[in-house]
Parts: C-alpha cells; structure tokens; sequence
C-alpha cells in the first residue's frame, strides 16, 4: 500500500504543476521545477537558419529552438518574436521574416526571459526587367522622328485626310538634385508640335535611381516615370499623363514603326464605347457616340524610352446626322548617345539638317555648278498671301554656308533651272500675274551676270527639263508635245508626243533615257472634276528615232501617286521625294531602279513637304525648301543614301 500511496502522491504533485502552468500563475514555479520531474527552464534559444540572405521584398522563415540547461530540447515553448531594424526586415509572431530595404538586421526569438537571434542580409530586389540601372550625364540626348494622321468626316460627304511628320531632339542640360537624386534638365529642338499634340515629355528633369527612370515636374519632387522593379507607371509615363489613380504594368512586346523596329518593353492602356453597350444580357443605347482610346509606351533597358503610339476615334450617328474624326501618332527613336541592352544601338537617320536657306522658297529651281547648288526664284507662301521672288541663293556643302548671287532678269516661280556647259538656263514660269512665260535666260556664275536668248515657241510653266548631250529636253505640264532646246543653236525644235500629260510630274535622264514620274490630272467623277494623283513612270528612250511609238515605255509606277515631287539620281537610281497627293504633303521617300525596273521604300522625309528642289552632289541628295500645307520653308536636308538601314 505503501508503494502504491507514493505513486498516487507523485500523480498528484504533477498535475496541479500542469494545471499551474495552464492557468498561467505567475506565483507558482518554475516549469519542471519539481524535484522529480523534468527541468524545462528555457536555458538557450537558437534560430535556424542562423544567417540568411534575401531579396527586398521576399520572405523567409526561421525555426526557435528552446533547450533547457542539461541540453534538453523543450516542446511547446512560446516564442516572442521581434527585429532589430524594420527597415530592413519585420517578422511576425510565426517567425515569418519579410524583407524591406537593403540592410542587415537581427531577428531575435525570446521565451522566459531568454533570447536568441539569427542574422538578415536584404539585397536590393533584381530588377524584372533589366537594363533600367544606367548613368545619364549632360549632353546625352535622344532623337525621335514622329508621324501624325488625321481623319475627320462631318455631314454627308465633307472630309479631310492629312499626314504629318517631324523629327526633334531631346538633350540633357545642367543636373540639379531633388530628394538626393541628380537629375537633368531636358531641352528640345526641332519640329516637336504637329499643331494639335505637343511632343515635349512632361518632365522638365529627368535621372536614374538605381533601377528607375525618375523626373521632376517642378524641380522640386520626383516622380517615377518607369519602375523596372515590376514595370509599374503611377499616373503616367514619359509621354503619357493620366490621372494620379491610373497604374499600369509593362509587359515584353515590340515596337514596329516606319522609324524603328525593336524588341522592347511596352506599356498600354486603352478604353472605348461602342454605340450601344450590352449590360446584365440587355443592349442599351444610352446615346449616339462612339469613342475609343489607345496609348503605349516603349522602353529599352539602357536607353529608357523609345517611342510612342497613340490612337484615339469618335463618331456620332443620329438624327440623320453622321460625324467623325480620328488621330494616329507613332514617335520612334532614330539615334540616342545611349547604348541599349543587348547590343542595341540606334541607327542614326540617313537625314541631316544643314544651314538654312536665306530665303524661305516653294516651286524654286535649282541646279549645280562646279560643287554649289544654285536655288533660283520660287515663291514666299505665307497663309494670306505669296510673293514671286527673283532672288539667287547659292549653297556651298562642304562649307555648309550661303552666299547671294546677282538675281534674275525677272521674278519667276513654276519654271526649271537646268544646268548645262557650265551655264544655268532658266526657262519659262510666271511671275504670279497669270499665265506662262517664254523666257530662256543664261546665267554664267563666272560673271555672275544673265543672258537672254531666244523666247520659247510656247510659254512654259510647271513643266521639267532635262540635260541631254546638247540639248535640254522639255516636257510641259499640260501639253502632249515635248521640246528640245539646242543650246549651241539658240533652237528650239519638237521632238515627240508624250503618250499622257501630267502637271507637277518630274524628270531625270539615266544613261540615254529620261523618266517623267508622277503628276496629277482631272478625272471626272460624281459631282465633277477632282484632281487625282498619279504614280506614273514613263521612260523616254532619246537613241529611237524622234516620234517613234517605241520612244516612250510605261514601267512600274511609283508606288504612292503623288504630284509637285523632286527626283534626284545616285548611282543609276532615281529617288522620288515628297510632293502631294489627297493625303496633303508627302513625306515619302521611293527609290526606283531602272536595271530591274523595281520600287522600293526609303526612310521618310522628316515633314511632309511638296514643291522644294533635289540636287545631287558627292552621291549624297540635298532637299531644299519647299512648303507643307501654307507656309514656305528654309529647310535644307542632306540625305545619305549608304546610311539607309
């Protein structure tokens, strides 16, 4: 009974411990106190893993382990858990760390009044997308071309159709430093307004922070224009501005435009109505409008952004009443002094603007002697009126510079300028009073003095010419007749019929032959005559006998039809660029090769531009003045055909 007494007392001592424990009464003793049973005062705690590595924004989770002083592993321990900079990491009451900023810290596990601790080390997250870590420095810089195109329909059949385009660099200047980051102020130049949308970033400053592209506004506060973290805009990006509300991720994809072509991150947006909307399974036609958005943005690790596109539409339809209009941009990058990700290197364009001409001029000629372009005559358009100028502007490339020459006999505009024997004829054209001229004036740049020969046997104006041997070759704008003028001679004779009669077409010789390309004509149609354009190429073989049917040969017509054109020969290939067609001013560049009697494209105009002048010298294209939709130009662009891409 004895034996069995003990035991029953021993049951009951540990009990009531066990029941001292769950009730939690500080008073009683320490646990395993007991004189026969187990010790389970917490001695040590250890932390597994002890040393740990993470990434800003990941997790890990630790393990306490309690042991009492003999060694003994204690179970159900509870374990209060705490950091010793939350900063760099925080950790909850399971032990589950959660990464911050970049740092180290202590994660320290405690249970009756004993701790333990394992060590954190946060790195700064790898960027998802990579490349965004780059250095900007003053004078880096972007150059963009962009494209614009709008489409408007208002009532039964009143439309417009216009084309746009323009290039312009963004610099960085001086570096101020908001919130310790430096950044940069950005500067333009260039054609950045399409009269509708300015191009201009909305940052004034731009810099990097790490993996950020940050701007400034105000000179003051940073925003983020592109996280490469997770690619996540807040409020807008480069561009693009939208409410402070609006977040949108990037994603990979590609940018394919007429500017560039490249694998590249891309971030978009977009929204609509249709006219009738389909809510809860019914069709509701709340109103007669339709309307729909899209917008992305590109970015190159490297580089940071590299284009845009932007689409937006709206229709009305009701009451019998139908209206419309939409906008399409693409801006995309042709040079950057920054190298991209993976090797990616913009091309630079293959134009390059020089000094401008003195004069701004529109349906000017132009021809070159001895390594200078001579531009001669030609118009002063403005909105509200036009000027016929008589004046001389000589170009020299090498220098990049201009002079003046002594003017010409009379103001004239619509006529040619045709280089021949070291002399400049001028033929024909108008003086703006109305009607042609029968004009053959020679200029001798060694004098600097005019000549005046015999008159033409028809007045000209809007007509080509062309050197060939000892004659200049002229075809009229609306006659079917084409001419030849004997320099020599002082002759004019009638050479063929052209088997078509365009006005605003150009012409070039290549080899024996020459090409009338282009032009425009009245078609009848509903309502009347309307002009319609043409891309035409007719070959005038000069070996065939004068009026043979086999003098003249339809070849591949120019792929867009277009009048009031330049054509300029490199190397046996005849480039046509820019003129007008329904579109408005074309910003097209063809290049056509008589060997295989093939078109192909070329990089664009940076504007749309129509009645300038081409010439050629050291097998590189200067394309002077000219006018867009009103407002005659003082542009001049040399175009490099070996740096097409």
């Amino acid at each position: 009974m004895r034996v069995s007494t003990a035991r029953f007392r021993g049951l009951t001592l540990t009990v009531l411990s066990l029941a001292l424990t769950t009730c939690g009464d500080d008073s009683s003793e320490p646990t395993g106190a007991s004189d026969s049973g187990p010790d389970n005062t917490v001695a040590s705690i250890a932390l597994s893993p002890a040393t740990v590595s993470i990434e800003a924004g990941n997790t890990a989770q630790f393990q306490a382990q309690a042991r009492n002083a003999s060694g003994t592993v204690l179970s159900g321990v509870s374990f209060t858990w705490s950091s010793s900079d939350t900063t760099v990491a925080t950790v909850s009451g399971t032990g589950l760390a959660t990464a911050g900023s970049a740092g180290t810290t202590s994660i320290t596990a405690t249970a009756g009044g004993v701790s333990g601790a394992a060590s954190v080390t946060v790195t700064e997250r790898a960027p998802q997308f990579s490349g965004f870590n780059f250095s900007l420095a003053a004078g880096y810089y972007w150059d963009f071309y962009w494209s614009y195109e709008y489409n408007a329909v208002s009532g039964a059949a009143a439309s417009v159709h216009s084309v746009k385009g323009g290039y312009f660099r963004i610099t960085l200047g001086s570096p101020i430093t908001v919130q310790g980051v430096q950044v940069f102020e950005l500067l333009m130049s260039g054609d950045h307004d399409d009269g509708d949308w300015d191009y201009t970033p909305r940052w004034r400053y731009l810099g990097t922070d790490r993996h950020k592209i940050v701007g400034s506004q105000d000179g003051q506060t940073l925003e983020v224009v592109f996280d490469a973290m997770n690619g996540e805009w807040t409020g807008g990006g480069f561009w693009a501005e939208y409410t402070s509300e609006t977040q949108v991720t990037a994603s990979a994809g590609s940018l394919d435009n007429e500017f560039i072509t490249t694998d590249a991150l891309t971030v978009h947006r977009s929204a609509g109505q249709d006219f009738c909307e389909t809510i809860a399974g019914h069709t509701i036609c709340p109103n007669d409008q339709a309307w729909t958005f899209s917008e992305s943005e590109y970015y190159k690790g490297g580089i940071g952004p590299i284009g845009l596109y932007s689409y937006s539409a709206y229709s009305f339809n009701g009451g019998g009443y139908y209206d419309s209009f939409s906008y399409l941009r693409h801006v995309g990058l042709v040079a950057s002094s920054l190298p991209g990700a993976a090797g990616v290197v913009p091309t630079s364009p293959p134009w390059t603007t020089r000094s401008p001409m003195p004069t701004a001029r529109a349906n000017a000629a132009a021809a070159v002697i001895d390594g200078k372009i001579y531009v001669l005559g030609g118009e002063l358009r403005t909105e509200s009126a036009t000027t016929v100028l008589a004046s001389v502007d000589v170009y020299d490339p090498v220098a990049d510079t201009w002079t003046s020459a002594v003017p010409m006999p009379a103001p004239r505009t619509g006529h040619t300028a045709t280089a021949h024997g070291g002399r400049i004829y001028v033929l024909g054209g108008h003086d703006g009073s109305g009607g042609g001229k029968d004009n053959v004036w020679e200029y001798d740049p060694s004098s600097n003095s005019w000549t005046v020969h015999t008159a033409t046997t028809l007045v000209l104006d809007g007509h080509s010419a062309v050197p060939l041997g000892s004659y200049i070759l002229v075809y009229p704008a609306q006659i079917e007749e084409a001419y030849a003028y004997e320099v020599g001679a002082d002759t004019w004779w009638t050479i063929t019929s052209a088997p078509v009669r365009y006005a605003g077409h150009a012409s070039v010789a290549v080899g024996p032959s020459v090409y009338v390309i282009g032009g425009s004509y009245q078609d009848l149609g509903i309502g009347g005559y309307y002009t319609k354009y043409t891309g035409t190429n007719l070959e005038f073989d000069a070996e065939e006998s004068y009026g043979s049917p086999n003098a003249w040969t339809y070849l591949a017509s120019m792929p867009t039809g277009r009048a009031e054109l330049a054509l300029a020969v490199v190397d046996g290939e005849i480039f046509a660029i820019g003129g007008t067609n329904a579109d408005g001013p074309s910003r097209a560049v063809e290049r056509y090769d008589p060997a295989t009697d093939t078109w192909t494209q070329r990089f664009p105009l940076l504007s749309g531009t129509k009645d300038h002048v081409a010439a050629v010298l050291n097998n590189k294209v200067y394309v002077i003045g000219g006018s867009g939709y009103w407002d005659s130009f003082t542009t001049v662009l040399e175009y490099d055909p070996a740096n097409e891409w």
